[in-house]
């Protein structure tokens, strides 16, 4: 995926330049009505949440790091360099990725990865939600569509209440991955029935990450606003999945969800929680 894969790179970057600085204000942008973590399953045991610079700018302009960072023309140039090497796949390409990392910057982004919606079952999935974002649906569907058809791997698109899901389905059984417009936000879910595990929880069906006490613990602070945090609560998923066989991987290979932990390291973390925000200066 030529371009789809640099832009995806550089929307990490963005997000972790964002965990020390927001944008400055940016252009107009059509606000959802729709929460974002209301797409996200209480189920998570993978959970990342940065809010954008536009629901915290004013304190944010108050802080040190903003000073150093954004006041003194470093971001951007960062950016320029960023933008500089994407552009090698293309010059409409460079200007892509500038454009969904300002965004991103400005507007937030949410991410959930969960062994299934419901919790009990298991069905692993993950959900990206990129905030007020559906202004990229269009290019993200000419690149998809074309890398996929590109991969021999058509783009099916289905009407769910409203929704139009476009659908590339993978070699595994049941395993996919689908994007679409939900009430303005850019979704992209992969995993086994993505889409439709998503929808359950954006429809009720399945409890979303506002009723979990993580959430809730991480969402606020008394000692300072809170504008991201992240979670990785590894501990229940060994402790509920870690024996059971996971789908076997287009090589043939059969792992358990613990191997499948243990090749990222994680069979030993419990509970991982980290939460940025600032008070006055101090971030």
């Amino acid at each position: 995926m030529k371009y789809v894969m640099p832009c995806l790179c550089l929307l990490a970057a963005a997000f972790s330049l964002n965990w020390l600085s927001g944008a400055d204000e940016s252009a107009a942008t059509s606000k959802s009505s729709i929460a974002p973590e209301t797409l996200l399953p209480a189920s998570s045991v993978v959970l990342a949440r940065f809010d954008g610079s536009d629901a915290h700018l004013h304190g944010l302009k108050e802080t040190a790091a903003w000073k150093s960072l954004e006041e003194s023309g470093l971001v951007p140039r960062i950016l320029d360099l960023a933008q500089f090497f994407v552009s090698m796949a293309g010059d409409e390409a460079g200007k892509i990725a500038r454009s969904a990392i300002e965004h991103v910057r400005s507007n937030g982004i949410s991410l959930g990865v969960a062994v299934s919606g419901s919790g009990q079952e298991m069905a692993p999935y993950g959900v990206l939600v990129i905030h007020n974002a559906a202004q990229f649906m269009e290019v993200l569907q000419s690149e998809v569509v074309k890398a996929a058809e590109r991969e021999g791997h058509p783009v099916a698109k289905t009407n769910v209440s409203g929704r139009e899901i476009s659908t590339v389905t993978t070699e595994i059984p049941g395993m996919e991955v689908s994007w679409w417009d939900e009430s303005g936000h850019l979704v992209i879910a992969t995993g086994i029935k993505a889409s439709e595990q998503v929808l359950a929880t954006a429809t009720g069906k399945t409890p979303n990450v506002t009723t979990s006490e993580l959430w809730k613990s991480l969402r606020n602070s008394s000692k300072w606003t809170v504008d991201s945090f992240l979670w990785i609560n590894s501990g229940t998923l060994m402790d509920q999945f870690g024996s059971q066989p996971l789908p076997p991987t287009p090589s043939g290979e059969e792992m358990t969800v613990f191997d499948l932990a243990k090749q990222f390291g994680l069979h030993n973390i419990r509970k991982l929680t980290i939460q940025g925000g600032y008070k006055g200066e101090v971030t």
